[in-house]
């Protein structure tokens, strides 16, 4: 069985390495010991049990059968260990709850409002706090922008994860937002949200309406939002993950409240994010 010790380490380092190639020899070297160890106490006991003689031939069968399971041993120790423990690789984002302590749950309405009182803003600053969320036409008249409505818990809406199976809301996952109402002003223009193209003239990336449910592309990639937890609340940002596997990747920003020269209230992209909680409608 030691005869052949090193020839048999580096013929375990060459098998192992073709398939794990950051595997050390001292590493392996370390492990092997200890199996073998574990396997000459199983040697003795077979032995003591048995009351077979240890022939040479014995035992050259003993040490081929202990090889192929030290081998194995050492193929499964690193299979394991390179991959998650099971249940941490499958294990689900933190669920988004209430202001009731609640479940979020897709297809129930809910406000959104701010998780800190109503702060005042000045002109052309982003400001934070105030009341709900709402609808405005601002330049063109349609489609209709999210807009921050103070005093108000504004208009209800809906989330939607990338998953329809999925009932619960989670963090860090990929869903539609939409409002609650289909009477807008805008009736050919969906109330889903959807990040607009880019305001040169602001120099801002506002969210208005006009998106659709479902269906990740790139065509949708504008309509994807996610709930992300910030300084015991909420936040909502623009960070699509719909396509995972892609080497692209797209813009993550905080989405923020941002006062235009008339007064709006705007939500938009911004590294100062809008703290807010959810309030079941």
């Amino acid at each position: 069985m030691f005869k052949y010790y090193k020839e048999n380490i580096y013929y375990i380092y060459y098998i192992l390495t073709t398939k794990y190639p950051k595997v050390e020899l001292p590493i392996i070297e370390d492990i092997y010991k200890f199996i073998l160890l574990i396997s000459l106490k199983l040697h003795q006991f077979i032995l003591s049990v048995t009351k077979i003689q240890s022939t040479y031939i014995y035992t050259c069968i003993l040490n081929k059968l202990i090889m192929k399971n030290i081998l194995l041993a050492f193929v499964l120790l690193f299979a394991l260990s390179s991959q998650p423990l099971l249940g941490v690789a499958d294990a689900s984002p933190e669920q988004v709850v209430d202001t009731s302590g609640k479940k979020l749950r897709a297809g129930l309405s809910y406000y959104i409002v701010p998780a800190v009182p109503l702060t005042r803003c000045g002109r052309y600053e982003r400001c934070m706090g105030g009341g709900g969320l709402s609808l405005a036409s601002i330049g063109e008249s349609c489609p209709l922008d999210v807009v921050v409505v103070p005093r108000s818990h504004g208009l209800p809406l809906q989330f939607s994860p990338v998953d329809p199976k999925k009932g619960v809301v989670r963090v860090s996952t990929d869903l539609n937002i939409m409002f609650s109402t289909d009477h807008t002003s805008c009736a050919e223009y969906s109330p889903v949200w959807k990040l607009d193209h880019f305001d040169v003239s602001k120099g801002k990336w506002f969210v208005s309406t006009g998106g659709s449910m479902g269906n990740p592309s790139w065509e949708t990639i504008r309509n994807w939002f996610k709930i992300e937890k910030c300084d015991g609340a909420y936040k909502i940002v623009y960070c699509p993950s719909v396509f995972p596997s892609s080497s692209s990747k797209h813009m993550c920003k905080d989405i923020g409240v941002f006062v235009d020269e008339n007064g709006f209230r705007r939500l938009a992209l911004s590294n100062v994010p809008s703290k807010v909680k959810f309030q079941r409608a």
